[in-house]
């Protein structure tokens, strides 16, 4: 696998992290991807996930994260993550402002009274947060665009595009019928669709307005941008893994280029 062009779960999980005997292939830990692109060491969200991310990072001096949005699930691994405790490390964080939050704003909401006890002082490491002002920004040698997706309070689509080769992170998307063609727009013929598949086919319409998709939504998204893979995240934290690994063998019989992702899997581009 070429190192510049790897992608890993390291956490898919949604709303709250789960633990226990049910959830250990599929992991327990909340929404986190890291990507090695073009010489750059890119974080997609900052959850729990982020916490498993110590023996793949630990030769990496700067890095960046990109943050779809500021839900708690997606940012909750950021205050306790070793990596910002590290002295003569660096991390930069991008993010669209939301409302009047600024990237900065949006994380230190996390760190401070009552939620926590301390706050960005306590990091070792230089911290950069930087707003997202234009449709698209440059890391490095990889070009970032990015999208508003249908989600309470708003959350961003990211495509990474580097080389010929292009990820698309979609994570907490409602896929109506209103965005579906502006997403499969942004998503067009991209190698790898990491996209919100939350809920079950039978779940999902007591789930309407959340901000997340079903199976099968998501699937469809990934046939109609021509994806050349389509895995699902940000799954319910009541699934366990019995339940993932049927929806799974049902999802591959009528999307065979469509998974369910599972922490520590790992592609290349």
């Amino acid at each position: 696998m070429k190192d510049n062009l790897r992608v890993v779960l390291l956490g898919v999980r949604g709303s709250i992290p789960v633990s226990g005997a049910d959830f250990v292939k599929y992991g327990g830990s909340t929404i986190c991807v890291l990507v090695h692109m073009g010489g750059e060491t890119i974080l997609l969200d900052c959850g729990s996930g982020v916490l498993q991310s110590g023996s793949l990072t630990a030769d990496v001096q700067h890095l960046s994260i990109l943050l779809s949005h500021p839900h708690v699930d997606h940012l909750i691994g950021f205050p306790m993550w070793p990596f910002l405790y590290e002295k003569g490390k660096q991390a930069t964080f991008y993010a669209v402002p939301r409302g009047e939050l600024s990237a900065r704003k949006q994380m230190e909401a996390l760190m401070s009274p009552p939620l926590w006890p301390v706050g960005f002082e306590a990091f070792h490491a230089n911290l950069i947060c930087k707003d997202i002002l234009e449709p698209s920004i440059q890391i490095g040698s990889v070009l970032v665009e990015h999208l508003d997706l249908a989600h309470p309070g708003g959350a961003s689509a990211f495509r990474l595009s580097y080389g010929g080769h292009s990820l698309v992170y979609a994570s907490d998307c409602e896929l109506s019928q209103g965005q579906l063609p502006r997403l499969s727009a942004f998503s067009k013929d991209c190698d790898l669709l990491l996209c919100d598949g939350q809920y079950s086919d039978e779940e999902y319409p007591l789930r309407v307005g959340w901000g997340h998709s079903s199976w099968s939504m998501a699937a469809t998204l990934g046939k109609a941008c021509g994806a050349k893979r389509t895995v699902l995240v940000h799954h319910a934290p009541q699934y366990t893994d019995n339940f993932l690994d049927k929806a799974d063998q049902q999802l591959r019989s009528r999307y065979p280029n469509c998974t369910l992702g599972r922490c520590g899997e790992e592609f290349a581009l």
